[in-house]
Order: C-alpha cells, then sequence, then structure tokens
C-alpha cells in the first residue's frame, strides 16, 4: 500500500513498490537496503526483507521484517574515507568490523567482534575467525567470501557465528573491496550484525 512506503527516502520508494509488487504477484522475495526518514527527521539505513506466504499453494501475504543496518552502513562508508582504519569511532562501533589483506587472511577486527566471540586478537587473525563459524555454513560462507574478493566484488550473507559462552548467533555480514589513496586494491573490509531474533521471527511466520 502506498502508505506504507511513506516514511521511505523518497528516492527509493520506488524500488520498494516495485519489490513488493512482485512478492505479491510472482512470489519473488527481497532483500533491499532503503533509506527511511524517522518522525525526528533523521536519516537510518534499513535493511528490508520481504517473503510470500502461502496457502494452498497460492500467495495469502507476505512476511516483513526491518533491521535497522545505520551503524554498519556508517562504519563501512567511514573504512572506505579514511585513512585512519583503527580509529576509535569505528573500534567502538557496535557493528562486529573485520579488515582482510591481500591474502584474504583478516588482518584486524575491531573490539565489538573481539566481544562478541570472546576471543583475543591472535585467536582471530588469519583464518581463526573461521572456527567460530557454524560447520553447517563454513563451506557456504568461505565460498562467497572467496568467490567476492577473487572477483573484487562486494558481498552480502548469513550465516551462524559463536558467541562467547558458545551459543551461534546468525550474522548479516557485509564485505567490499577496499583502495588506498593511490586505487591499488589492498583487501576487504566487513561489517556485520547479529540478526538471530530477525531469523527467529522469520522461522515463526513460516510455521503458521
Amino acid at each position: 500500500p502506498e502508505e506504507g512506503i511513506s516514511f521511505y527516502h523518497v528516492d527509493d520508494r520506488e524500488t520498494i513498490r516495485e519489490s513488493f509488487r512482485k512478492v505479491i504477484n510472482e512470489g519473488i522475495p527481497y532483500d533491499i537496503t532503503a533509506r527511511i526518514i524517522t518522525a525526528k527527521g533523521n536519516l537510518r539505513w534499513i535493511r528490508t526483507i520481504g517473503k510470500p506466504l502461502f496457502e494452498n499453494g497460492k500467495i495469502t501475504g507476505v512476511f516483513g521484517a526491518f533491521q535497522d543496518i545505520t551503524a554498519i552502513t556508517e562504519v563501512r562508508q567511514n573504512l572506505l574515507e579514511s585513512r585512519e582504519l583503527l580509529s576509535g569511532v569505528v573500534n567502538a562501533s557496535p557493528a562486529l568490523v573485520w579488515i582482510s589483506g591481500l591474502d584474504k587472511g583478516c588482518t584486524w577486527f575491531n573490539e565489538s567482534w573481539l566481544s562478541f566471540t570472546g576471543r583475543t586478537m591472535e585467536q582471530e587473525l588469519g583464518s581463526g575467525w573461521t572456527e567460530r563459524v557454524h560447520p553447517d555454513d563454513f563451506d557456504r560462507c568461505l565460498d562467497i567470501y572467496s568467490t567476492a574478493f577473487d572477483k573484487r566484488e562486494t558481498f552480502r550473507m548469513e550465516y551462524r557465528l559463536m558467541r562467547f559462552a558458545n551459543v551461534y548467533r546468525w550474522i548479516y555480514d557485509q564485505g567490499q573491496p577496499f583502495y588506498n589513496e593511490n586505487k591499488e586494491f589492498t583487501g576487504y573490509i566487513g561489517s556485520c550484525l547479529d540478526i538471530t531474533d530477525l531469523k527467529n521471527a522469520e522461522e515463526f511466520f513460516k510455521d503458521q
């Protein structure tokens, strides 16, 4: 409905409108990033998910979910624009931030990542962080990362990562190639959010 998109940024409304039309009429799910304007006039970046709900083979509704990803969007932009990658702002961000080098191995994690996993920087460096990826997600996760890295493409993926106390949580990870001031490729930067509550809500509606 038109009133349902009024809070989106005017430049993103057509994308939302078309995505909603496709999920209702064609059953095509969507997972897009868009901007909204809050009641106080602030701009926020929102991940918007829409999936069709079926009954007897017919589309009867839409499961919609939203997550504020302003933190990881701003962190990624700051990293791309700033040469001071390890600034206090990035280190203190609520988003889990990682940086990798030319060999695909990770070279740095912010404090939020280390607090989440309960591990030291030394344990996570290189491919150490993969030790915390759920076994069922491991191959898919590394394949997406490696394929995007070789093509120098931005990627998005979801996987389960073990938090401290040995509890798995669903993570939404966005990574993109990083270039220095000489436009030379130097590796990747990524930022993640815990989307476990979102995944639980999705599973709940699937069972209805």
